[in-house]
């Protein structure tokens, strides 16, 4: 097994792709890679590590392609009938969103994105989007 097929979620060591789970949200097929309530480590750019618990569902939706052509990752919150997403460009490049899903303000969702990173400057620009429009922008693979 090559490393890049392995992920350490909760101290344990798993090929990639097993205990994920898929949600449906809003008619959206959803991979959760990290649960609510789950250790997501992680690794930046300069090789920093790190961990955080999860306060929230993060995982992509399946099939998309995004602005940095991976899956589209989201967060998602309590509210399954929230009629609107927030989009969330991370402050350190212009290549990366994040949507959040289930969140019914725009103050509810930045607070729930900061909730997962140590440092501000991840937070960019949000946009509001009613989620009958951000469905229909969606590109699929």
């Amino acid at each position: 097994m090559l490393t890049q097929d392995i992920d350490v979620q909760n101290g344990r060591v798993t090929k990639k792709g097993e205990n994920l789970t898929h949600i449906n949200y809003q008619g959206l097929p959803i991979t959760v890679e990290n649960d609510e309530g789950s250790v997501r480590r992680w690794k930046n750019d300069e090789g920093q590590t790190g961990k955080v618990t999860m306060f929230y569902k993060y995982g992509y939706i399946d099939n998309t392609v995004g602005v940095d052509n991976d899956e589209i990752d989201c967060f998602v919150g309590h509210n399954p009938y929230a009629s609107s997403v927030f989009i969330i460009r991370l402050g350190k490049d212009d290549r990366e969103e994040k949507i959040m899903f289930g969140f019914d303000s725009m103050e509810a969702a930045r607070d729930a994105f900061l909730a997962h990173y140590q440092d501000q400057k991840y937070l960019g620009e949000i946009t509001e989007m009613p989620m009958h429009l951000f469905k229909a922008t969606l590109e699929f693979k």
